[in-house]
C-alpha cells in the first residue's frame, strides 16, 4: 500500500522509542556489552573493527630514532584540491622519529621532526611512514622545496 504524495506517514513516530531502546540494549559487536551498560564503565575497550595483520602493541617491533622517514600524504594534503596523477604520494621531506607510544593492543604511534625542528601535527602508523635507507643519496633541498 503506498500513500499519495500529499500525505505523510508518521507512523515511525509512534515506534521510534520502542527501536531506540531495542538498540540501545542490543549487544554490539565491537564492544560486546549494550551501549546502555557501556556508558555507565568508565572505561571500555572495543575490539578492531578489522583484524590487523601481524604483531601490535608491546609485540610489534619499534622503528629506531635514528633512521630517516617519509610519511604518506593524505588526498590533498601537499598541492590542495583533488588529487592529481601528478601529486606526490609520500612527503617531500625527510624526518626522524620524535616519539613513539606503545599501548596494550594498540598499533605503534609515531611522531616525527625535521632537521629544522619542524614537525607534522600527526602522529603516523609504521604503515604510514616509508623507511629511507642510510646509504640513499638524497636530492637537494631546493628541489623538495618546490
Amino acid at each position: 500500500m503506498r500513500l499519495p504524495p500529499t500525505e505523510r506517514c508518521r507512523a515511525w513516530v509512534k515506534n521510534l522509542p520502542i527501536f531506540l531502546a531495542e538498540l540501545d540494549n542490543s549487544v554490539t559487536r565491537l564492544l560486546g556489552i549494550s551501549p546502555a551498560e557501556a556508558r555507565k564503565k568508565e572505561h571500555v575497550f572495543a575490539k578492531a573493527s578489522k583484524p590487523r595483520k601481524g604483531p601490535i602493541g608491546f609485540d610489534e617491533p619499534r622503528l629506531s630514532h635514528d633512521i630517516l622517514v617519509r610519511y604518506l600524504l593524505n588526498p590533498g594534503e601537499l598541492e590542495g584540491g583533488r588529487r592529481r596523477a601528478t601529486d606526490c604520494n609520500w612527503s617531500p621531506q625527510i624526518y626522524h622519529i620524535r616519539e613513539s607510544l606503545v599501548q596494550k593492543n594498540q598499533p605503534v604511534l609515531y611522531w616525527l621532526i625535521d632537521d629544522e625542528g619542524n614537525s607534522p601535527k600527526r602522529s603516523f602508523v609504521r604503515e604510514k611512514l616509508q623507511i629511507i635507507p642510510p646509504d640513499t643519496e638524497l636530492p637537494p633541498r631546493w628541489v623538495l622545496a618546490n
